[in-house]
């Protein structure tokens, strides 16, 4: 027996496999039931590594956890062990030396040398299985001692991108070595310009170069710079960040209902970021767009115009990105759609007796009611006539006209006409009955004066040869607007009451010369005619009263008088002041006791009686002196951002808005705006500066005219509020060591401002060190601090941050201190070359004081004689000089290096001995004074 699982609606066989596991991967709904698809992994086993990483000492040091490829999606790296023991779990909220991002690698912070007496393991927890496993052996760090000055080498990917989820945190790495320790800060490319990171409660920097940003938002995606600074240069790295937000889609309306030929309009409303694509689908086809559909980006939307049946139906939006993606469905049902004719009856020619079916079938929605007509009448009010109608299961309508034992008087032209509230549709067909000539009797007609009128002989009998009509014994037509047609159809054109209304006669003949008669009566009645009136623009101000006078010059009464405003019916109302008075039979007046702007508008006096109805609008206008919409206020904004002023005002006609700056700082004359291209005043009177700047600040006066009255004006004043910044970022400072160094640094911006000192990444407080001395002075336009360093010392040579920090923005400035110091003498001496008379000495430079090498000085004397020769050499770091001897006799030669500190420097002294048979050398060397000599023996060989 087979034993079938049922996982989700899906027949599978079960697996002896123990090793093979079930990974859901996706999920597709299908109405009711959900079906659930998984994908098996093969369960493998895998080793964890770790290596030894170098670092300088007071660096960081990262220590990586190297899982293999192949199980990379199901691993994820739980806590470092230290020693064994000691657990560093992830954590970036507090730093520390210590810090485990959300990758696993370990950042250790100020690295030294008890750092690299300890091991570090790698814990990890296999997400399907929940195995824990540890690396397969420990690293260490390897810290090394650097006595050379080296430049920040960044040890991580300078171009890398970093993705992370709306709302999450994120912690941007970037590690350097180097010697000194570099210094780290932050910049960012905002608007094509590189700004420096605002640190504040969401950035922060919880270690040595890594910057922490929590609960992202969608303006912090963007370009990252890191800069790693020491004495000796410096070096960047760029991350771009990412930020997604999970997709989700709506689509609004869910369900509408159209008329056909009307438009349709779907809105994709989604949440999320970033969006890569955007696709609709109709009944599970992609939309494409053409002349009736339109498929917009920006916002999302689908516009259906000209709707056909072919349109119903279930619409999706698709959105999607490299990561996610997201749909929504909506229903377009069909709403009033016009009928349309299925089947219809055609003409027939029969004997009289038999009975007759016309048949007339239409769609449409609302389904279409049928009314039927005989030569343009009503159907005879007959037994012998019977009309239906039923509606089908496909919601087609079937209307029939049922005729028993036919006569010839039956015969004419038979209209089945299907309506419904969008429209109408008719079909006609004569049924000709052999028979003598008969016409049925005809109600009185009634026309408009006007209008055309349009009367059709009912005549019944077959063959008719001849149809005519007469008026007052005169055949039609006698004039140019008659026309009579040879199926019976009478045509009058523009009726006149006093010419067409009468008697009229229809005679029917066939060729045997039968006939007969019929006569009608036609009543012509006359609509409205409203005389002319006056439009009233550019005559009212608020507070008079206006009349609208409505008057009849023709039409039949009696006449019903009504007014609207903008297409909505006037009454007598007390609040808007309004009271429609009817002075006769044939006129109507609108009154408005006092006008006020709420009163403009397009008024239409409506005239109507039995025969039609006219129309006639009236402009009305109220001319408004301005009144503030939008009063202007105070404002203030930040220098170098956008700075916006509102000023909006009412009236009729509309007025003008006009800005002026005053000129000084009390305001009394004002000046135009010329062209400024960073200032734009656009219509609706908002005044925008794009970069504003301290020279925006002062007073403004907006004003608003439009020669009603004497307009509005209002003064307000734009504080332009500056943040702290330097103009110049870095700079370099040199002094001689034992003297006092001033390191001063200026900031711009509003005050309160607070300024602070760093030396490399250690604050500097007021009791950190006695020799360091703060002095600050409020200016101006900002603040100057001067950092006062008394008998400075080897260890001062480094790079000093001056940061400035008010309400509005904080900024730094570098300054490297260069202390100088007189030069060590020259070190390793040794003998590159001996000839008869002479010898080639060549030396290498100790400590150079942190100051070029001009030259170095070699100076000698031969024997006991007390004249030197003096030389010079170059300024490479190994030289070379030949210095001459005499055999013999004890020679000594004495070498200095020059710097623009002193000429007169530590040297080393080199004496030796040239007997005949035996070289010796003796080396002396006095690093501190130049009158106080050791000598240092050395062999040559």
């Amino acid at each position: 027996m087979r034993k079938v699982f049922f996982i989700h609606g899906i027949d599978s066989k079960p697996t002896r496999r123990a090793d093979i596991l079930f990974s859901p991967k996706d999920c597709n709904c299908v109405r009711d039931r959900a079906i659930s698809f998984s994908v098996p992994v093969v369960k493998q086993k895998y080793d964890i590594q770790v290596h030894d990483v170098y670092v300088i000492s007071g660096n960081t040091a990262v220590l990586k956890c190297k899982i293999p490829s192949y199980v990379t999606d199901y691993v994820m790296v739980t806590s470092w062990v230290q020693d064994g023991t000691i657990n560093i779990y992830p954590n970036t909220d507090i730093g520390g030396k210590y810090v485990v991002l959300g990758n696993g690698d370990l950042y250790i912070s100020n690295a030294d040398a008890g750092d690299g007496y300890k091991s570090y393991s790698c814990r990890t927890v296999h997400r399907l299985t929940g195995e824990v496993q540890m690396s397969t052996y420990p690293s260490r760090i390897i810290v090394t001692e650097s006595k050379n000055v080296d430049q920040p080498r960044i040890t991580i990917d300078k171009y890398n991108a970093r993705r992370v989820t709306l709302g999450e945190d994120v912690v941007l790495p970037c590690v350097a070595q180097g010697h000194p320790v570099p210094t780290y800060y932050w910049k960012r490319e905002l608007q094509g310009q590189t700004v420096p990171v605002a640190l504040g409660e969401r950035l922060s920097t919880i270690a040595s170069g890594l910057l922490k940003i929590s609960k992202v938002r969608l303006e912090d995606r963007g370009v990252y710079i890191c800069y790693a600074n020491n004495s000796a240069g410096e070096e960047t790295a760029r991350i771009t960040l990412e930020i997604t937000a999970p997709l989700s889609v709506h689509v609004q309306p869910q369900v509408q209902v159209v008329d056909v030929g009307k438009t349709a309009n779907f809105q994709c409303i989604i949440n999320g970021y970033p969006i890569s694509q955007i696709t609709w689908m109709h009944n599970g086809k992609p939309v494409a767009p053409d002349s009736r559909v339109e498929v917009m980006i920006e916002p999302a939307r689908l516009t259906i115009r000209n709707l056909n049946k072919e349109d119903r139906g279930m619409y999706q939006c698709f959105v999607s990105n490299n990561w996610d993606q997201g749909q929504a469905t909506a229903e377009l049902n069909m709403g009033d759609a016009g009928p349309e004719l299925i089947y219809w009856f055609s003409e027939q020619t029969l004997q009289p007796g038999p009975s007759v079916s016309l048949k007339c079938v239409a769609s449409g929605n609302p389904p279409p009611q049928f009314t039927w007509t005989l030569d343009g009448f009503t159907i005879p009010d007959h037994p012998r006539f019977l009309m239906g109608q039923y509606v089908t299961i496909q919601d087609d309508v079937i209307s029939h006209v049922n005729i028993s034992n036919i006569k010839a008087e039956d015969g004419g032209e038979y209209t089945c006409t299907a309506h419904n509230s969008v429209g109408k549709i008719s079909h006609s067909a004569r049924v000709n009955v052999f028979g003598l000539p008969y016409i049925r009797p005809m109600p009185k007609v009634t026309g408009v004066a006007g209008s055309n009128l349009v009367i059709k002989c009912p005549v019944a009998g077959y063959p008719i040869d001849t149809i005519t009509w007469e008026r007052d014994g005169q055949t039609l037509p006698i004039n140019r607007r008659q026309r009579v047609y040879t199926n019976g159809t009478l045509v009058v054109e523009q009726t006149q009451r006093t010419e067409d209304a009468g008697t009229y006669t229809c005679q029917a003949q066939n060729r045997q010369r039968n006939s007969a008669r019929r006569d009608v009566q036609v009543q012509i009645l006359v609509p409205p005619k409203i005389l002319p009136i006056n439009p009233m623009t550019d005559l009212l101000r608020e507070g008079m009263r206006a009349a609208i006078t409505c008057q009849i010059m023709e039409g039949d009464l009696p006449i019903t008088f009504r007014f609207e405003r903008n297409g909505k019916p006037v009454s007598n109302n007390v609040a808007l002041g309004t009271v429609v008075r009817r002075i006769d039979e044939f006129s109507s007046s609108l009154i408005i006791d006092q006008v006020t702007s709420a009163h403009t508008g397009n008024y239409t006096c409506i005239a109507s009686n039995v025969a039609g109805a006219e129309k006639y609008v009236v402009p009305l206008t109220v001319n408004v002196p301005p009144k503030w919409t939008v009063e202007p206020i105070d404002a203030s904004a930040a220098a170098g951002q956008e700075a916006v002023l509102h000023c909006q005002a009412g009236g009729y006609p509309s007025p003008t808005i006009t800005w002026r700056k005053a000129i000084g700082s009390q305001p009394g004359e004002y000046k135009d705006f010329l062209f400024e291209p960073h200032v734009h005043q656009y219509q609706n009177g908002t005044l925008s500066f794009t970069h504003v700047s301290k020279d925006n600040e002062g007073q403004y006066l907006c004003e608003a005219k439009n020669n009603i009255g004497s307009g509005v004006s209002k003064v307000i004043f734009l504080k332009v509020n500056a943040p702290a910044h330097f103009l110049q970022k870095a700079k370099q400072v040199q002094v001689v060591k034992g003297e006092q160094a001033h390191l001063q640094c200026s900031a711009l911006g509003d005050t309160p401002m607070e300024m602070m000192w760093k030396m490399g990444s250690l604050h500097i407080v007021p009791d950190s060190d006695p020799r360091f001395t703060i002095r600050e002075q409020i200016l101006l336009e900002g603040m100057v601090s001067e950092l006062s360093i008394e008998r400075t010392i080897r260890q001062d040579t480094t790079t000093f941050t001056c940061g400035a920090t008010n309400a509005y923005g904080q900024d730094e400035m570098h300054i490297q201190l260069i202390v100088q110091e007189i030069p060590e003498a020259p070190r390793n001496v040794r003998v590159i070359e001996q000839l008869s008379r002479s010898i080639g000495l060549s030396w290498t430079l100790g400590f150079a004081g942190n100051s070029p090498i001009n030259s170095y000085i070699v100076q000698y004397k031969l024997g006991t004689g007390l004249s030197w020769t003096l030389g010079f050499a170059g300024n490479s770091p190994i030289n070379s000089y030949i210095v001459q001897y005499k055999l013999g006799t004890g020679n000594r030669a004495d070498i200095s290096a020059r710097t623009t500190v002193a000429q007169r420097n530590p040297y080393l002294s080199v004496c030796f001995f040239m007997p005949f048979a035996v070289y010796k050398t003796e080396v002396e060397s006095n690093p501190t004074s130049a009158k106080d000599s050791t000598g240092l023996p050395i062999n040559y060989p």
